[in-house]
């Protein structure tokens, strides 16, 4: 049994997200058929949240009419830069967790890039600006 088959056969997934995934990215619309979707983000993100300081979630919504589909991005970090993108329409809380989790288990087996690159903006800037700091009288 492989290492990524171990962690996500059970709920450890859930703290290997920061080791899979950098992105987590939910543009979601407002209709009845996301609903499970919408339901596993106000429950379960939050804890997601907190067990993966690393890893950046965000949340748009986006009306009904729009020409964009309702769906979640998952963005790997690996020295391809994958993504991945899970259409909502129709999915219950259980069953976007599920894919999720396999999201997970694919990000694990992926070769990871370069750490630097992974750090959100602002952290990358203060960690430059910091090694200027020590130029002062």
């Amino acid at each position: 049994m492989s290492r990524a088959a171990i962690i996500t056969s059970s709920s450890m997934w859930r703290s290997q997200l920061n080791k899979a995934v950098r992105e987590v990215r939910f543009v979601l619309k407002p209709g009845a058929e996301h609903h499970g979707v919408w339901n596993y983000v106000n429950k379960k993100v939050p804890e997601l949240r907190m067990l993966n300081p690393t890893t950046f979630f965000s949340l748009n919504e986006i009306e009904n009419d729009m020409k964009s589909s309702s769906a979640c991005y998952i963005v790997y970090g690996d020295v391809k830069n994958t993504e991945k993108e899970i259409k909502t329409d129709g999915l219950t809380a259980d069953a976007f967790e599920a894919l999720l989790k396999e999201s997970v288990a694919t990000g694990l087996g992926l070769e990871r890039g370069n750490a630097a690159e992974q750090l959100p903006v602002d952290i990358v800037e203060a960690r430059s600006y910091v090694k200027h700091m020590d130029d002062a009288f």
